[in-house]
């Protein structure tokens, strides 16, 4: 025992002699310093003579400045007013409407204020006893060793008064005001705004000058090329552009118990050394913002004398972050460039040299490296705090980092981090030597070939700022106006911007629980990792309905590469149960796969989830190479289900054992609907991707033998129960919707994967069975019903809403989902919602739920899950009138739709490899107008036993136009008929040259003629 009460000893001893006091202002010379509580990022701020001195986020202000005058065992604290520190006066209660009330804490009876004159006692500084690096700050006269304390604990507001200076609250810092790299200059925002492209988020404050506990997560401006993020704060006198790198974790391949974390790679600040902005001289006109449409953020405010633009955009082509700083009048710019790693990953030493910055280091598996450089028409100069520029109108940033990820072997790495210093250098060189319009324009053109496909009209239009248009949202009622559906419009645009941004081929790695975004390396929130009992599934749902297939082959090449025997998760398999085939995959993962071991074995089937999303990209696609080699993966995770799949239920179906509905338990020897439907998703999916590849399928006769004879006997998780006296589809086999005492009230919805994401109930069946049991999902749905749930959990029930054909009972979600919250800590339960930049709350953030209300928005006005299409099946009332273009269908059709009053009149679709196309429509298509995009009429045939469902073969190419406001014309496209006939051709029923086509009917010989 002894010897750890001596390192203890000894470890007190190193954080004392560490703690910097700030340099006392006795020489004539005043030494001004921020005073921050080691709680958080909230400061000491004077709230004017007599009144509580309080925290408050970072602002360039005088009255949050202050100097120690004498030493450290007797000074006086003054601010840049002249305002001294003193503590008494009347008491200040927890709570109340009294200006001096409420600061949490309970009772504050010996508070800290301001008074014009040196207080007649002093205060004194010391160590801290417990916390490295922080100082307590002590009376003089205090004889108890009580010191300064955040009365209440983090948060912005706080009144300061006196307790046991062991306690965490009364740990401070001492910032020099020359070295802060937060705050801000006084902003007057810009009153009105007009973007260059209508889907714009856009403010007219820096997010370093609001007064919330987290700006990052509350007002951060997310911009990404699928491998490099970054966020935008905004600021004036400290311009932070925080970044990450995908594949910066500090986990291993082979883990299992500690996976790591997603690392926050750091910062670059950007500080204006000008002297132009100040008290008495505000920044002018400011507004801030993120135009989604072709994923450039912008800057833009003024001076008495003079213009500023500042434009930041990340490069796909040329893998660059690039920020341009412009100024156009009299005042030139004058700026210091700087970075900092995040504190926790261990970087080297940061190194300025030949305009520009750079460090490196080594995470548990992966190297890294990080590059800048600077290119100016004003003078450029090198020093030991960064890259400064005087002198210029115009200021280039240039910005690279990677790491030696490589999914090719085991270790995932290659190369060393001398190659990415090498590579780094060369991005650099490439980019700065481009003219800057042609680099913009290259990203431009790369991101729009993307965003640009899918576009939703809902009648919205607005002028107000993102945070007025979200507060203004709150407002039930004015959810139906302009305002309300253009905020609806831009959300579900803003899911696909974040999934083009999340995502990038080359990286073949999944999103996280944020994306790519994370600004602390230590973060608390699930350690910024890949969840697969949701999350990271979800990530990817908007992928394919919103035409983004290529957005989703990230997490699939993971998805493959993971699942073969050589990586982890065949060895987490072992652990389970030795012997067994195949590979199976935990709740908590790194993007090597390694993960922890939470819940590792009572929930076995997310591999299968995960393998629904190989499945799914080649429905949308038809990509048969791709299935080729997505097949061995899913049947490597399906002989592993076959394996474990030992017990019968009482009906002599096999199921999983020993499963977890998550996250609603219980634990025990269940079959559970989860498990079930995800493992009949699976193998059914091998036995139709077989059929689809013939001769060419990779699965044997053997194989698939063994999955259709094991498809016979599973259990596919499709029970029912009487429960609130309607027919509901089962959680678990053996126990009742409330066995654990929440049926309603639970935010996971585990059992009604048969509903969406997968098809195995379908609203379209014409079997009264399976109507039926479409039926007991849907009152399932209605059974778990609970509004005050997290943001992912909202996102889930607008699809799954969709797929119940209620269109106003998703939108009710949309309440929900576009609610502001203010909580950025993790809660379960009743912070669900959003933040002003639109990011999804859980809370905390959590980007998951931004793309399920994208999929659910989708899911409205398109389905195709059955093969056939679905147009505006779950539209909403208050979606009147509108339009979308280029969502996709299942068999790779693009589609467009127009409506008025809630029905469909004009639909355009787009056969991209030329399959049969199937339309579900309550018209008659027989009846309207359907022309091809030659203007041809096109034969529409009945499908046989489906009143409603229409077939039309196409060619590949071919686009297929049905006007529900025109008649049906036999003579649309027909050759003129005194043109000769050909000798030797064909021709159909329309009189239009003829296509031989495998399934259409020709008339030959008088007699029609089925082509084989």
């Amino acid at each position: 025992m002894r010897k750890y009460f001596i390192l203890f000893a000894l470890l007190c001893l190193t954080s004392a002699l560490s703690a910097q006091l700030p340099q006392f202002s006795n020489d004539g010379e005043d030494h001004y310093y921020y005073i921050k509580s080691n709680l958080g990022k909230i400061y000491l701020a004077d709230q004017g003579v007599g009144k509580a001195v309080r925290t408050a986020n970072l602002q360039i202000a005088s009255s949050m400045q202050w100097k120690f005058v004498g030493t450290k065992d007797n000074c006086q604290i003054v601010n840049a007013e002249g305002h001294y520190m003193w503590l008494g006066g009347k008491a200040i209660s927890a709570s109340g409407d009294s200006e001096e009330a409420g600061s949490g804490g309970g009772n504050n009876d010996k508070p800290l204020r301001t008074q014009e004159t040196a207080w007649s006692n002093g205060f004194k500084l010391a160590a801290h006893p417990n916390k490295g690096n922080c100082f307590t700050i002590t009376p003089t006269d205090d004889s108890r060793n009580y010191g300064f304390n955040v009365w209440g604990g983090n948060g912005t507001g706080k009144t300061i008064g006196l307790w046991d200076n062991s306690d965490g609250n009364n740990a401070f810092v001492f910032e020099d005001i020359d070295d802060v790299t937060t705050g801000d200059f006084p902003v007057e925002g810009a009153t009105a705004f007009t973007p260059e492209h209508p889907l714009t988020l856009w403010y007219n404050f820096p997010a370093t000058a609001t007064l919330v506990d987290n700006p990052w997560m509350e007002y951060g401006l997310p911009l990404g090329n699928g491998r490099l993020g970054a966020v935008l704060l905004g600021g004036i006198q400290n311009d932070e552009i925080q970044f990450n790198e995908k594949t910066l974790y500090n986990g291993s391949p082979t883990a299992y118990g500690d996976h790591g974390r997603y690392a926050n790679f750091g910062s670059v600040f950007v500080k204006d050394l000008s002297k132009v902005f100040g008290e008495g001289k505000p920044v002018q006109d400011y507004v801030r913002y993120l135009d989604i449409e072709n994923a450039v953020a912008g800057v833009n405010f003024r001076s008495d004398a003079t213009t500023y633009t500042r434009r930041y955009f990340i490069s796909a082509p040329n893998n660059v972050v690039v920020a341009r700083y412009t100024a156009e009048g009299a005042d030139k710019l004058h700026l210091l460039f700087s970075v900092t790693p995040d504190h926790a990953i261990g970087a080297g030493t940061v190194a300025y040299k030949d305009g520009g910055g750079s460090f490196s280091g080594k995470s548990t598996t992966v190297s890294y490296a990080h590059q800048f450089r600077v290119v100016s028409d004003g003078t450029v100069a090198t020093t030991d705090k960064g890259i400064e520029v005087s002198g210029a109108t115009q200021v280039t940033f240039y910005m690279t980092a990677a790491t030696n990820f490589d999914p090719s072997t085991p270790s995932w790495v290659k190369g060393t981090t001398s190659t990415l210093k090498t590579t780094a250098s060369s991005t650099l060189d490439k980019a700065a030597g481009m003219d800057y319009d042609a680099l913009l324009a290259d990203h431009v053109s790369n991101f729009t070939n993307l965003m640009g496909r899918v576009d939703l009209n809902l009648g919205g239009s607005s002028t107000k700022s993102t945070d007025k248009l979200i507060d203004y949202y709150a407002t039930e009622s004015n959810r139906k106006t302009p305002d309300g559906l253009f905020l609806e419009t831009l959300y579900f645009q803003y899911g696909r911007y974040l999934e083009i941004a999340c995502n990038n081929l080359f990286v073949a790695a999944p999103s996280n629980l944020q994306g790519i975004w994370n600004n602390d390396s230590q973060t608390d929130f699930w350690h910024c990792d890949v969840h697969a009992d949701v999350n990271v599934q979800m990530n990817y749902w908007p992928a394919e309905p919103t035409n983004l297939s290529e957005c989703h082959l990230p997490f699939l090449e993971n998805i493959i590469t993971v699942s073969q025997d050589k990586y982890n998760y065949h060895t987490v398999a072992q652990k389970y149960r030795a012997g067994v085939r195949g590979w199976m995959l935990p709740t908590e993962n790194n993007i090597f796969g390694g993960c922890s071991q939470w819940m590792a074995f009572q929930i076995k089937t997310l591999a299968a989830w995960y393998c629904s999303h190989l499945w799914q990209h080649y429905r949308y696609t038809g990509d048969k190479d791709f299935l080729k080699r997505a097949l061995p993966a899913m049947l490597r995770a399906a002989q592993f289900l076959k394996d474990i799949s030992t017990h019968k239920n009482p009906d002599g179906t096999y199921y999983v054992d020993d499963e977890y509905s998550p996250e609603h338990g219980p634990q025990g020897g269940h079959s559970t609907a989860f498990a079930q439907q995800n493992t009949a998703e699976l193998v059914s999916s091998i036995i139709a991707g077989a059929a689809e590849l013939g001769s060419d399928s990779p699965v044997s006769s053997t194989d698939l033998k063994e999955m259709t004879d094991f498809y016979a006997v599973l259990d596919k998780g499709l029970h029912t129960e009487t429960y609130g006296g309607k027919t509901c589809l089962k959680e678990w086999y053996d126990l009742s919707l409330n066995s654990q005492g929440d049926a309603a009230g639970h935010r996971h919805l585990s059992h009604l994967m048969a509903l969406y994401p997968y098809g195995q109930v379908s609203a379209f069946t014409t079997d009264p069975d399976q109507k039926k049991l479409w039926q007991a999902a849907v009152n399932s749905l209605h059974v778990r019903n609970a509004t005050s749930v997290t943001g992912w959990s909202g996102g889930w029930k607008i699809n799954l809403h969709a797929r119940a054909l209620e269109g106003d009972a998703a939108h009710d979600f949309f309440g929900l989902m576009l609610h502001h919250t203010g909580s950025y800590k993790i809660d379960m339960a009743g912070q669900g919602g959003c933040y002003y930049n639109l990011w999804d709350a859980h809370s905390p953030f959590q980007i998951d739920g931004n793309f399920g209300y994208t999929s659910g928005v989708a899911e409205m006005l398109l389905q195709s899950y059955d093969g056939n299409i679905h147009v505006l099946p779950a539209l909403p009332s208050v979606w009147k009138n509108g339009s979308f273009k280029g969502l996709k269908a299942v068999g790779n059709f693009e589609v467009d739709a127009t409506w008025q009053n809630g029905k469909a009149t004009n639909v355009v679709i787009k056969s991209v490899i030329g399959k049969p196309l199937n339309i579900q429509s309550a018209t008659d298509l027989t009846t309207v107008k359907v022309v091809n995009q030659n203007g041809q009429a096109v034969e529409v045939t009945r499908q046989e036993g489906q009143s409603d469902v229409y077939t039309i073969l196409t060619q590949p190419g071919d686009v297929i136009t049905v006007d529900y406001t025109q008649p049906y014309d036999p003579t649309a496209g027909i050759a003129d008929a005194r043109k000769p006939v050909l000798k030797g051709a064909s021709y159909n029923l329309m009189g239009q040259p003829y296509v031989s086509q495998k399934g259409s009917i020709k008339v030959q010989k008088g007699s029609k003629v089925l082509v084989n």
